[in-house]
């Protein structure tokens, strides 16, 4: 698909809204990884929701602006179109599966170094000044952190039912009732690395 399918090559939106996708999402590897097309009633984490909010001078209909429509098929120039309940469903009853951008995830722009790298680098391509840049970075480290919340089923049945490890038994080595085991000990080692005598 051309870059020019979606608005000419000169529409400083057009522009913005790609060095968008590319500075702060990115593919993954885990196919249950998808990023939302549209937004909940109660919950607005849409790409094209986080990018007006960053760049309100782009959104709607004017002159620069780009209507949610026109930038999701932006988007899906880098990804394909899916559909998942863990996304919102436009006009459709809570639970119906949505649509979004496939096997698409938020980078990592404040820790991971080369999402750091790509997020700087697209957005300075755009004439993005390095003040506005920091500001996304920790805006989309929000978001990610959001989004992540929402979309991952929060504990199930056997989740809740396991108690939350001490430290000792995640770390034995470091306990000092531990100190006079050797390691590897001479004997198989039970959950959570606490040595199990048979």
């Amino acid at each position: 698909m051309s870059r020019s399918s979606h608005g000419k090559s000169h529409n400083p939106a057009v522009k913005v809204a790609r060095a968008f996708f590319h500075a702060c999402t990115k593919h993954s590897d885990d196919r249950e990884d998808i990023l939302p097309q549209e937004d909940a009633p109660d919950c607005k984490l849409s790409v094209y929701s986080v990018f007006t909010e960053i760049f309100p001078q782009y959104s709607g209909s004017g002159k620069e602006g780009l209507l949610r429509l026109r930038f999701n098929k932006i988007g899906y120039e880098l990804y394909e179109k899916g559909q998942s309940r863990r996304v919102p469903a436009s006009k459709a009853k809570p639970g119906n599966p949505g649509y979004g951008f496939r096997l698409a995830r938020w980078r990592n722009p404040l820790y991971h170094p080369e999402d750091i790298r790509i997020c700087e680098m697209a957005f300075t391509s755009v004439g993005i000044s390095p003040a506005k840049i920091e500001d996304i970075k920790q805006r989309i480290n929000s978001v990610r952190k959001e989004w992540d919340e929402v979309r991952r089923p929060r504990g199930g049945t056997f989740a809740k039912s396991q108690p939350t490890p001490t430290r000792s038994e995640m770390f034995p080595m470091h306990d000092p009732s531990f100190a006079h085991m050797r390691y590897p000990p001479p004997y198989p080692m039970g959950p959570w690395g606490v040595p199990h005598h048979g």
